[in-house]
Formats: C-alpha cells, structure tokens, sequence
C-alpha cells in the first residue's frame, strides 16, 4: 500500500510544482512589464536619493502640469513644472519639467525662461531621443523672438531630418533674406538636412555683385541639398541666368539732344555725366536690387520726338526721366504720360501748370527756383 500511496501521490506532487513554476514564472513577466524601472524614462534633474513617496508625488506633477500644458493653460503649466525642479529634482523624470515649461513660457511670451529651459532640456536628451527635432525648432523659435536671427537658423538647421522636414525649412526661408552674405557663408558651413534655403539665399547675395561663379556654386549646392520651393526657383534662376523674379533692376530714363546742336549736345554731355557719377555713388546694386540701368533716348533737339521717346522709356518701366532740356519738349512730355513717371528737366524754364510729378532745376515757381539755387551752391 505504501509503494501505492506514494505512486499515486507523485503525479499530484509534479503536477503542483509545475502549477507553482508556471504561476512564478507568470508573476515574473507581469511584474518586468509594469516595472518603472525598466521603463524609459527621462533621467533626474540632480542626482541623489529620492524615496517611494518624493517619486509619486514628482510623477503626479508631472502629469497635472502636462494636463495644464495640453489645455492650454500655459501659467499653470509653467508653475507646476517649477515647483517639480524646486522639491522634487532627484526624482527621475524630473527632468521632464523642463521640457514642459520651456513649451508654456513660449506660449506665454516669457523668451528668456523659455530659452533657458530648452537649452537645459536639451542636454539631457540622449542622441536618437525623438523629441529632439521639437526641441531644436522651439529653441529656434525662441531666439527668433529674442531678435538673434542668426542664432536661431543654426539651432533650425540642427534639427534632425524627420517629420518636421517641410517646417523648418519654411521657418529657414522666411529669415535668411535679412542675413547678410557673411552670416549666410557662416551658416552654409553648417551643413545638415535642411541647408538648402541658406545656400540658394547666399547664391542670390553673390549673384546680386557680379559673382557669378561662386553664387552658382551655391545654386548647385542648394540643388544637392534639395531645395524646394523659392529655394529652388532662386537656384535655378541663378544657373539660367535668368534671375528676374528675384531682382528689382531701377531704371533711370534719359531724354537728351545727344545729336543736337553743338550748345545742347554740350548741355546733354555734362547731364549725362552728372547722371553717370550719380549713379555709381547710389545706383549699386543692394541685397536684392541690382544696380540701375540708363537708358538714353536721344530726340535729336526736336521737341516733337519727346512724346514717342518717353513712350519707349515708360515701356522700359522707368522710375524716373531726366529730361527732355526744352520747355516745349517738357510739356509735351507732361501731357503724354500715362502713369505716375516722374519727369526733371534740368534746363527746362516753364513747368506745364497742374503737372503733378514734373520738376524743373529752374524756371519761375518757388520750388523750381528753390532747387536751382541748391544746385548752384
């Protein structure tokens, strides 16, 4: 009986202890799946102890002030965050704080405090952390806030290529057109994903002075980058050649006796050169305005060309005419114009009356005479 009792007994005794392995055994991987310390979380503020009670009450702060932020309640969203770093900066995920209230300080206007906790959010992170694209774009917001445009296309160009490839570029585009061409070289050095605004821009710069082989390096550049769109019109205008979206070009009208009598080929002459000097001292080309062209048009002394020569001007979308030098010419001219052009005879005595926008360096009225006596002193 015993030999029995014990056989029979056996298969109750190893059906147990399975029972109880496989209980163990369910009870070890629940308890790894819920373990907060397995988890990923972000690290702590300050290294030192932190016990049971201090780590609940961070996480639950931490959730009441990212409720705040998600509601739009950015105050409170900032004051909860603060109190997490004051009492709580050894619990882990504390450093979370700052994350959040780097995002409600933006809101809320307050630039410096949210530059500073992005900066110190941002050391935390480890490389592949996939909130380090949000991270660089807000730093970039913030310092464009603050005025430091220059600074904040490199913290946008530092963003990792992601999902927030078409906002940052956009971001980029709408800031390098006030940097200057040494900002620009700078930036360009930086390289990165989203390079291509600040090399077109800086192709544009060189292309506006005559450099035309170092901007189409920089087009080519863009291009590689993949530049898209003003980026890459910008590119492709300057390899064409073709750059007349970007570039105002003003044009300066000129009628003139040049083939005139010898007296008023002579006056044409020295109106010509005056207009030449003054247009090599203001008529450079300027960030995005080349420099200014003249286009003479020569009537030949005769009154009666003047009209069809200022039509030809106002077709080549003049800003301005000097000339023609006869007081006839003149009110022919101020009767033909057809839009707001504006017209100074230098020598010209009588203006049209009621002829808005024409000028004459002499001639009877106070401010002809005015601007006669300025260019004889």
């Amino acid at each position: 009986m015993d030999s029995l009792d014990v056989k029979a007994r056996t298969p109750l005794v190893s059906g147990l202890f399975v029972c109880l392995s496989i209980f163990a055994l369910a009870c070890t991987t629940v308890g790894a799946a819920v373990d907060t310390e397995s988890r990923p979380t972000d690290p702590a503020l300050q290294a030192g102890p932190v016990d049971s009670r201090e780590q609940a009450e961070s996480d639950r702060l931490l959730g009441e002030a990212q409720a705040a932020l998600d509601a739009g309640d950015f105050a409170r969203a900032e004051e909860v965050s603060l109190q997490v770093e004051a009492s709580y900066a050894t619990a882990r995920g504390s450093s979370r704080a700052l994350w959040i209230r780097a995002q409600a300080s933006e809101a809320i206007g307050n630039a410096d405090e949210a530059l500073s906790a992005v900066l110190r959010f941002g050391a935390y992170l480890p490389d592949g952390d996939d909130r380090r694209a949000a991270v660089a774009i807000l730093e970039g917001d913030v310092l464009e806030a603050l005025g430091r445009t220059v600074e904040a296309v490199e913290a946008w160009l530092a963003t990792p290529a992601g999902n927030d490839d078409a906002i940052v570029p956009e971001r980029i585009s709408q800031r390098v057109e006030e940097l200057t061409e040494g900002d620009l070289s700078r930036l360009a050095e930086s390289g990165g994903p989203h390079v291509a605004p600040v090399l077109a821009e800086l192709a544009l710069k060189r292309y506006a002075p005559g450099a035309e082989d170092d901007a189409q390096t920089s087009a080519r550049l863009a291009l590689e980058a993949g530049a898209t769109g003003r980026a890459r019109r910008i590119a492709e205008g300057v390899l064409s050649g073709d750059m007349s979206e970007f570039y105002t070009t003003p044009v300066i009208g000129a009628i003139l006796p040049t083939s005139g009598s010898p007296r008023l080929r002579e006056f044409a002459d020295l109106i010509h050169e005056g207009i030449r000097i003054a247009l090599e001292r203001f008529g450079q080309a300027e960030q995005n305005r080349a420099a200014a062209e003249l286009v003479i048009q020569d009537n030949g002394g005769v009154i009666g060309n003047a009209p069809r020569l200022l039509a030809v001007l106002e077709s080549a979308n003049a800003l301005g005419v000097i000339g023609p030098l006869q007081d006839g010419a003149l009110a022919e001219v101020a009767r033909q114009r057809r839009g707001p052009l504006v017209v100074i005879s230098p020598t010209a005595p009588i203006i049209p009356e009621g002829a808005a926008g024409v000028y004459s360096l002499t001639g009877d009225d106070p401010v002809s005479g005015k601007r006669a006596e300025i260019s004889q002193n």
